[in-house]
């Protein structure tokens, strides 16, 4: 199941302003008798608030992958 776990702003090299949601794919674990004990956090995905897909690129340094617009995130 995947769910909205982060949501940052971050200033564009075209110098704009743009809001980064983080999405976090949750995996269930099951004991022996399948019942449901856990949520374990899988993979990640950034996306803008458009819907476009968000690479990390360094701890800060961001880039939307469709532009090539360089984001750097707020403090």
């Amino acid at each position: 199941m995947k769910r909205r776990t982060g949501t940052f702003t971050a200033q564009g090299n075209d110098h704009q302003i743009y809001t980064i949601y983080e999405y976090t794919n949750f995996e269930d674990t099951r004991s022996h008798n399948h019942s449901l004990t856990a949520e374990i956090p899988g993979s990640r995905d950034l996306l803008t608030s458009d819907g476009e897909p968000v690479d990390w690129k360094e701890k800060g340094v961001y880039q939307i992958v469709t532009t090539g617009v360089i984001l750097r995130r707020d403090a």
